[in-house]
C-alpha cells in the first residue's frame, strides 16, 4: 500500500479507532491568521485546555487561565450542551446530531481528520515508529476553524490516525499550532466527567425546571404553564445578590431565593399585608412577596389586581 496509502487510511478511519480521548490540548494562532481568517483566531491567542471525548457524542473542553481560574468550560452530555465562560456566564441548550464538531472547533479536525485529507496535498511523509510525520500543501481552504497557511506540517499517530499536532507555516514559520498532549486512548472516564457542575457564585441561562430545581438550594416553584426563559444566579456575598431563580413567562415573572435571604420591597406605593389560604403575603401593585416552604417568591405580573396575584400565588406547584 505504501505509507501514502497507509497514511490516508488511519487518518480517514480515526473515528473508528477509539472509544474515549484525554489530552491536553495546547492551540496558538498568531495575528497573521487572524489576517487571513478571522474565523479562525480572532486576533489570535494562545491557550491550553483539558479535553475529554467519548464516542460518539460526549465531549468535555476545560481551560483555565495562568493564575488557575476557569476561562472557559464546555460539556456535551449526549443530550444537552452546557458552556462557561469567565466572560458570560453559563448556558444549558439541547445537544443536536454534529455540534460537537462545529463547538470543538480546530479540536474536532485533530481527532476526526477526515475532511484534511481532501483539503491537503501531502508532500513528504516519513514513518518515525508509532507517528507519520507529514507535509502538506493546501489545495484548498481547510475547515474554517483552522484558518489559512502556505503549508501544514502533521504528525499523525500511526495506530490511531488521530492528528497529534497541526502546524500551519506562513512565510515559513509558525502561524497556527495544534497540539494533542499526555494523549490517552480508550481511558475509562468517571462516569460523572460529562456532567456540567456550575462554577460557584455564577450564572447560568437555558435551563429546565428540573435543572434549575437540582441547582437551587431551596424548594423550586412554577406555574404549570410553559416558561419562556429560566436563569440560576449563584449567590454572590460581596455584590449583595442572594441566590436565585428566575422564571420568566410571557405576563408573569418569578423571581425565588431562599427564605434567609429575605425579601426586597422597592416601591413609591405602602405594602398591603393580607392572609388567604392559611398563607400570608405583602402585596404591592403588579407585585406579591410571600413564603413557600423556605423559598422567598416575588412574583409580578401587569395589568392585574390583588385577587389575580393572589390566584397565581395559589396555582404554583412544586418542582420535584
Amino acid at each position: 500500500m505504501g505509507e501514502l496509502g497507509e497514511l490516508l487510511e488511519v487518518m480517514a478511519t480515526a473515528r473508528s479507532r477509539y472509544e474515549t480521548v484525554s489530552a491536553t490540548l495546547y492551540e496558538r494562532f498568531d495575528h497573521r491568521i487572524a489576517w487571513r481568517d478571522e474565523n479562525a483566531s480572532g486576533y489570535g491567542h494562545e491557550m491550553v485546555g483539558e479535553l475529554l471525548f467519548a464516542q460518539p457524542d460526549r465531549a468535555r473542553v476545560e481551560r483555565r487561565a495562568a493564575a488557575g481560574g476557569l476561562e472557559l468550560l464546555v460539556v456535551f452530555d449526549g443530550s444537552r450542551m452546557s458552556t462557561y465562560s469567565s466572560d458570560w456566564g453559563a448556558r444549558v441548550a439541547e445537544q443536536w446530531d454534529g455540534q460537537i464538531r462545529e463547538e470543538l472547533g480546530a479540536a474536532a479536525e485533530l481527532l476526526d481528520p477526515l475532511p484534511l485529507i481532501g483539503a491537503l496535498e501531502m508532500t513528504s511523509i516519513e514513518r518515525d515508529r508509532d507517528l507519520f510525520r507529514v507535509a502538506a500543501r493546501p489545495r484548498f481552504p481547510l475547515p474554517p476553524s483552522l484558518g489559512t497557511a502556505d503549508r501544514e506540517e502533521l504528525v499523525v499517530d500511526a495506530e490511531r490516525g488521530v492528528v497529534l499536532a497541526l502546524v500551519g507555516l506562513i512565510k515559513g514559520t509558525p502561524s497556527r499550532t495544534l497540539e494533542l498532549r499526555d494523549v490517552r486512548f480508550d481511558v475509562d472516564l468517571p462516569p460523572d466527567v460529562f456532567t456540567f457542575a456550575l462554577p460557584p457564585e455564577e450564572e447560568v441561562s437555558g435551563l429546565g425546571l428540573r435543572d434549575a430545581a437540582a441547582l437551587a438550594s431551596f424548594p423550586l416553584w412554577a406555574l404549570p404553564r410553559p416558561v419562556q426563559q429560566i436563569t440560576y444566579r449563584g449567590a454572590r456575598p460581596d455584590r449583595g445578590r442572594p441566590e436565585s431563580v428566575t422564571l420568566e413567562y410571557t405576563d408573569v415573572l418569578l423571581v425565588e431565593t431562599s427564605a434567609a435571604d429575605g425579601a426586597a420591597f422597592t416601591s413609591y406605593e405602602p405594602p398591603v399585608d393580607v392572609t388567604r389560604g392559611g398563607r400570608s403575603y405583602t402585596l404591592f401593585p403588579g407585585r406579591a412577596y410571600f413564603v413557600l416552604e423556605g423559598a422567598t417568591i416575588e412574583l409580578a405580573a401587569a395589568n392585574v389586581d390583588d385577587e389575580q396575584l393572589l390566584d397565581l400565588a395559589e396555582a404554583l406547584v412544586r418542582v420535584d
